[in-house]
């Protein structure tokens, strides 16, 4: 989702692509986002100015995020709201040349080339207005592309938006309409610790394949554990393989009802493009086929038997969860900590490294639960250019402490450490102390 910089970015990308667009059939041409009453003080020659005058909410977005608390009013998730920004495109110039009605009929071709905000335009736009404060800006982030489309006003609508400005003439004027920008909330909700043991089990749900579990009961599956693929029919006369994703793996043990496979064994390299989060899993029996084939070495010939493996039966797909782990060894850095002395509250940088690749698309959160009081914080990573283990968070607002440090990927929550204390299971890291 954007942030609250989305509406500016979107205005500065439309204001870069036109000045590109326009400018190669008018040179000299200026894009300006100006009150219409200020432009005509403001520019000299030919423009294009563009004027946010309204905002409305998105019909499709307004009710996609109506449960954002629980009935005592706590914040579960984040609030979002969709917005339809209409602009008012004029168009200034020598009525003699046909200026305007030129520049009208470029700027309509532009957006019917450009009817999207491409992420590369965005980052364009973000690199070069020379604006600092929208750096900051995750419109490219958004789930949805923002998409541009005609307004329809008529001539009372169109007068009453000129009427606002004082003794100003009319311009020729077309209205635009981008959709939809979608603001997401910062405030953090609450997020409680895992259940510590479960008596809950998951029947049979599919044909083939029936069920996904860890080798042990209840556990959370990582890079660490065994699973069991349980179902019918599971291995084939020939060659069977699980399938995670886009990544093929030889199990260890297969059977008609059951296949297991141990991440550990892995090689890193199949390790590597696997990814947290929930995975559809499937068995794969490859059938091989013979076929005889003849080779001359000399002066002889020698008749053999090529196998190859053209058939594959796949099962059906079921999902289950892989969740990243902290690698303690690497350590949980804090970096540039800093104290609000008025309000007693920290802020700084938190580093770590997990066990699993992170794709940039991937949505990452930081957990905090605080040992001995109740409080709970969620911060969201810096941006990721690239997949990678290596994740930095920006925090603040947050109280001295001892916490428990957990990471969730696309809903996957790194596992905590659990131990026994006194014969009673109790949770002992990962931690982070702030003083």
């Amino acid at each position: 989702m954007s942030n609250y910089l989305a509406i500016a970015t979107v205005t500065a990308t439309l204001q870069k692509m036109l000045q590109e667009e326009i400018g190669r059939e008018m040179p000299g041409i200026q894009v300006t986002t100006l009150r219409p009453d200020a432009v005509s003080s403001n520019i000299s020659g030919a423009c294009l100015n563009i004027y946010l005058y309204h905002a409305t909410p998105n019909p499709a977005w307004r009710n996609a995020d109506l449960r954002t608390r629980r009935p005592k009013a706590d914040l579960i998730k984040h609030g979002q709201a969709g917005l339809d920004l209409h602009y008012l495109f004029t168009f200034y110039g020598e009525e003699q040349a046909y200026e305007p009605q030129r520049l009208m009929g470029a700027t309509v071709r532009a957006l019917v080339d450009n009817p999207m905000l491409t992420e590369d335009m965005i980052q364009e736009s973000i690199d070069h207005s020379g604006v600092l404060a929208l750096e900051g800006s995750t419109l490219m982030d958004q789930v949805q592309a923002v998409r541009l489309v005609p307004s329809t006003l008529t001539t009372e609508e169109l007068s009453r938006i000129w009427s606002v400005f004082f003794q100003l003439p009319y311009c020729l004027s077309f209205p635009y309409q981008a959709s939809a920008v979608l603001i997401q909330g910062e405030k953090a909700g609450q997020a409680a610790l895992p259940v510590l043991t479960r008596n809950t089990y998951i029947g049979a749900v599919r044909p083939v394949i029936t069920q996904v579990e860890s080798e042990v009961a209840h556990a959370l599956v990582t890079l660490d554990s065994t699973i069991l693929v349980q179902g019918r029919q599971l291995a084939g006369k020939d060659t069977t393989q699980v399938q995670i994703g886009k990544t093929r793996i030889s199990p260890q043990v297969a059977t008609d009802s059951e296949v297991k496979l141990s991440f550990v064994s892995l090689p890193d390299e199949e390790k590597s493009r696997l990814r947290a989060g929930s995975q559809g899993i499937q068995i794969v029996r490859l059938q091989a086929s013979e076929s005889l084939r003849t080779s001359e070495a000399g002066a002889a010939e020698r008749t053999f038997t090529e196998r190859t493996f053209d058939r594959a039966v796949e099962s059906n797909v079921m999902p289950f969860v892989l969740c990243p782990k902290i690698q303690e060894t690497q350590g949980i850095n804090l970096q540039e900590l800093d104290l609000d002395e008025d309000e007693e509250l920290y802020r700084g940088t938190l580093e770590l490294m997990l066990d699993l690749q992170v794709d940039t698309r991937q949505r990452v959160f930081l957990l905090l639960n605080s040992i001995s009081q109740s409080h709970t914080y969620i911060f969201r990573p810096t941006k990721r250019r690239l997949s990678t283990a290596q994740l930095s968070f920006p925090i603040g607002g947050v109280k001295a402490g001892e916490y428990f440090v957990r990471v969730q990927v696309d809903g996957a929550v790194s596992p905590l450490i659990q131990e026994k204390v006194n014969d009673q299971l109790q949770y002992t890291g990962p931690l982070l102390v702030i003083s």
